[in-house]
């Protein structure tokens, strides 16, 4: 049960995040070419929005599911101020 929600949540780490903007901007640029391209010789414009359709499909399915690539990366954040265990020190300043 703790799996699914973990794939639920969703969480990726940074680099993961801007692998997964990176993979978006490449996908959508490649798609929009390409069905440009495919409806201009065609000369359809069906043509050119399903495959722009599919495009947008293709980097939905890349993109939104936190993938184990995605979290690679892990950030290790220091402890909170109330766990840290803190010595008091005298400093003692002679004239």
């Amino acid at each position: 049960m703790e799996n699914i929600q973990e794939l639920l949540a969703g969480t990726i780490d940074y680099k993961g995040q801007e692998l997964a903007d990176f993979y978006s901007k490449l996908i959508l640029t490649f798609g929009s070419l390409i069905s440009c391209i495919l409806g201009f010789i065609l000369q359809n414009l069906k043509i050119t929005l399903i495959s722009f359709v599919i495009s947008i499909i293709l980097t939905l399915i890349v993109v939104i599911p936190p993938y184990p690539f995605y979290n690679k990366n892990n950030l290790k954040f220091l402890p909170s101020v109330k766990n840290l265990k803190t010595t008091t020190t005298n400093i003692v300043i002679e004239n």
